[in-house]
Parts: structure tokens; sequence; C-alpha cells
């Protein structure tokens, strides 16, 4: 059997002059089941522990200027900090670096008016209390937007971590703008169907969003 845990995201951004940007994203993840075993043989007792909740905080700083009339890059620092409750040594610091390029190409038919690339968790490291270190794999992602009309748009990425046995994995989605209060959006992430609503009223804004289950997955996931 897989366990099934509920998450829930937090999310707050704040958009300042001269192009920079400041985020602060929360997961937090309740009742993780804590078991342990009387020994290392496979008819050993399961023994419980008790419970643990996860709980990850991070702050992003980000910059985005303008290199060219056609060209503009990004960079963003995130830094963050992940505790389990009820187990010793528990903790970990870390911190990332991201980079980002855009380009504005010119309106033809059947190729994209923006090309970006970006270098995801650059330097992507955690420190644990118990003195070890973790690190992530870097990302490549290459994507293309199609602007089909004034309210109807699409994207297609392509992403590789940066490892030597890495498949590439296929992203697309798309959205529709209705009367500029209403979104639909669809998408297909990696062989999963996804879909969302938004809505904006006044200086409020309702994003949901559905993820279909997959083998990665452990069912289907509804956000608001």
């Amino acid at each position: 059997t897989q366990p099934v845990f509920d998450s829930n995201y937090y999310l707050a951004q704040l958009a300042l002059d001269n192009g920079w940007g400041l985020a602060w994203s929360q997961q937090t993840v309740s009742d993780i089941a804590l078991t342990s075993t009387t020994s290392a043989s496979t008819s050993s007792d399961v023994l419980s522990e008790g419970t643990s909740t996860y709980v990850a905080n991070a702050v992003t700083l980000a910059h985005g200027f303008q290199l060219s009339d056609s060209l503009s890059a990004g960079l963003s620092v995130a830094g963050f900090y992940q505790d389990y409750s009820n187990i010793s040594l528990g903790r970990g610091y870390g911190a990332s670096l991201s980079v980002g390029f855009l380009w504005n190409l010119s309106k033809k038919v059947l190729l994209p008016q923006n090309v970006g690339l970006v270098l995801k968790d650059l330097g992507n490291v955690s420190r644990w209390d118990n003195g070890t270190f973790e690190t992530a794999t870097a990302q490549l992602r290459l994507s293309g937007l199609w602007l089909f009309t004034d309210n109807w748009d699409g994207l297609l990425e392509f992403r590789r971590n940066l490892s030597l046995a890495s498949p590439v994995t296929v992203h697309a989605g798309t959205e529709l703008r209705l009367f500029d209060i209403a979104a639909l959006r669809a998408g297909w992430d990696d062989g999963v169907f996804t879909g969302g609503l938004g809505l904006a009223l006044g200086v409020l804004s309702v994003d949901a969003s559905y993820e279909a289950a997959s083998d990665q997955s452990y069912g289907e996931r509804v956000r608001v």
C-alpha cells in the first residue's frame, strides 16, 4: 500500500520597483507515520513510533533586467528551512540559485513569440543537523510561448536534469482568458493531464487546479 498525506501550501509574493521581487512559500505535511523494526530481517516486527509533521519554508529574492531590446535575464536566490518534528536531527537549512533568459522574437507563423532558457537549482545545497549535506540536481528548461490571440496563448517546455542518465520530459499548457474575469487552463505534465480555473475579483484572485493520478503520485490532486 502507498501512504497518503494531505499537503498544505501557502504563497505570498511582492513585486518591488526596478525589476525586484520577493516571495515566501510554505509546505506542511501532517500525520506522517513513524515506525521502527526490531531487527534488520524481513520478518521483524514493525513498531509504531508516533507521527511527525514536515514543515518547509522558503524565501526567494529575484531580479529581472533587460539586456537588449529583445533579450532579458533574471536571477533568483532562495534560502530555505525544513523540519521534521519528533525526529532527532531532523532539521535542515539550505540555499539555491537559478538563472534564466527570455528572448522576444518577431511574430511569425508556427514560431513561438517568446523563447525561455532556465538553469534551475544551480548550487542547491542543504545541511542537516546531523552534519550531512544534501544536494539537488540542477535542471535545464527550454520553453516556447505562442500568443495565438490577445486572450489565448500556449506553452511548450522541455526539461532535463543535468545528470548523465536523465531523460527529457515534455510539458505543455494553454490558457484562455474570458472578459478579464476568468481564465480556463489545461496542460500536459510529462504524461499527466492537468486543468485549472482562475477568477479575478477586484484586488482578489482565486486559482484552482486539478492534476490526474500518475505512477509518481499517490492519487489525484486538487489545489486552491
